[in-house]
């Protein structure tokens, strides 16, 4: 009879360790498992945020190209300035030389027509 006792005693102390253990290891396993839930969380983030990084690149380098062309059309818009202005005072030159001439034309005729006007 005492080695009954102490056969379920046995049996029942390993029960409850047994319980002990398999309650330990089924916290370690949930807490494994939320590990895991995190790590695939931050994976989806990590790839969302590569995706959006080159989204960003392509972006940039677009930009660059639009500032590029930018650039180009602004220095060419300088240039026309530039040659217009250049045009436009060899322009005016030629047009102060030639209304010159003809004050100068003028100044003469009426001297003449004055000499003339005197001599009468």
């Amino acid at each position: 009879h005492d080695r009954l006792k102490s056969a379920e005693r046995l049996l029942r102390d390993q029960a409850a360790e047994s319980s002990r253990e398999l309650g330990s290891q089924r916290n370690l396993l949930e807490q494994t498992l939320g590990r895991v839930a995190a790590c695939e969380a931050q994976f989806s983030s990590l790839a969302e945020l590569k995706k959006d990084s080159a989204a960003l690149a392509l972006e940039k380098a677009r930009l660059g190209s639009n500032q590029e062309a930018l650039i180009a059309r602004v220095q060419a818009q300088a240039q026309l300035s530039a040659d217009f202005s250049e045009k436009s005072a060899n322009d005016l030159a030629v047009l102060n030389d030639g209304l010159e001439r003809l004050e100068a034309r003028v100044a003469s005729q009426l001297e003449n027509k004055i000499a003339e006007m005197a001599r009468m």
